[in-house]
């Protein structure tokens, strides 16, 4: 149960965000070395006039301090800046709330969207608490909306805040590109474009972008590129695993058909049909997957809760819960097996 909700969050569903088959994360790639490095502040608006991409957006992630309305009981958040209509261009919902205006944007105003995460801890969950302040060590910015734990990218972030983008900024690689594919664009075309706006950047800007070049990628395959193959295989070994004990079960219920021949004897005498005594075993071995089924779902939350503890990484790539549907197949996996071994 555990491993399929890994499974079917990261590779099956598609990401939580508007068309998200249009989503491309845009790449800096050094010549001979790294092929993925974030962008720079002054690439975005250069990759933000292709006119094969819709939209482009950035942000960069920093570690800020919040504090109470007083300045007292520092806690640590993480910020994201962003550059560009990042909440538009994902198609994010807020619970309450709106998001930033086109001017907001623009000017750089002091105002945030916050998480649902921080909005449950730091306000209890009160629509009252858009429009009021949140204290940060860099100054006070007011609360627009609030946002699902799972409706931006990336993940992990409490606080989101537009950067004003006539405030020069470093030249430091820090930016995460995310641009939307124009209607009836390629990848293809888009990565042509991309490449060749970096090559532009390099020609004006040979000490900085000399050797750096530009690619883009689906954002589902950036997030699951990595792990892909290893969860598949996972899943796979998993299944070989439920084969084999199936197969064990299947021969501990024969040596107890074994032992119980008398009492099936007997009941023959007694006028049972064999019709009825099948479903007599059926119904058996279906309350043996059921038992099996529930089980397995409570100690699959158990596991995935351990597993994600040891493996941050896969919570930032999505929001990972045993729900209904993985439930559904968990469940439903353990009376197909209890039936077809039983």
């Amino acid at each position: 149960t555990a491993v399929f909700a890994v499974v079917d969050t990261l590779l099956f569903r598609p990401l939580p965000f508007d068309e998200p088959g249009e989503l491309v994360r845009i790449w800096a790639a050094e010549e001979g070395g790294n092929d993925r490095l974030p962008l720079t502040y002054d690439d975005l608006p250069d990759f933000a006039g292709a006119r094969t991409l819709e939209s482009v957006a950035g942000v960069s992630l920093v570690r800020r301090t919040l504090l109470d309305d007083d300045r007292s009981d520092p806690r640590p958040v993480t910020v994201g800046r962003t550059l560009g209509d990042l909440g538009r261009l994902l198609g994010a919902v807020p619970i309450v709330g709106r998001l930033p205006s086109a001017d907001e944007l623009a000017s750089g105003a002091p105002i945030a969207l916050v998480s649902e995460g921080l909005w449950q801890r730091r306000f209890a969950g009160e629509a009252e608490a858009v429009g009021r302040w949140l204290q940060l060590d860099d100054g006070a910015i007011e609360i627009v909306g609030v946002l699902p734990g799972d409706r931006l990218y990336p993940t992990g972030v409490d606080v989101w805040r537009p950067l004003d983008p006539r405030v020069e900024q470093d030249e430091d690689r820090e930016v995460v590109g995310l641009a939307r594919l124009a209607d009836g664009v390629s990848m293809e075309a888009a990565a042509v474009e991309v490449s060749a706006i970096a090559h532009r950047q390099a020609e004006r800007h040979p000490g900085s972008h000399g050797s750096v070049s530009a690619w883009v990628q689906p954002l589902q395959l950036t997030l699951v590129g990595d792990v892909r193959t290893t969860l598949l295989a996972f899943l796979g070994s998993v299944g070989v695993l439920l084969s084999i004990v199936g197969l064990n079960i299947a021969h501990l219920l024969l040596a107890r058909a074994r032992d119980r021949t008398h009492e099936t004897a007997v009941r023959i005498s007694m006028g049972i049909t064999r019709g009825r005594l099948f479903r007599m075993h059926l119904v058996e071995s279906l309350v043996l997957g059921l038992l099996a089924g529930a089980l397995g779902i409570g100690l699959g939350r158990l596991a995935l809760g351990a597993a994600l503890r040891l493996a941050p990484d896969l919570s930032q790539l999505a929001t990972i819960d045993v729900d209904l549907r993985v439930a559904l197949v968990g469940g439903g996996t353990s009376v197909l097996a209890g039936l077809i071994f039983g």
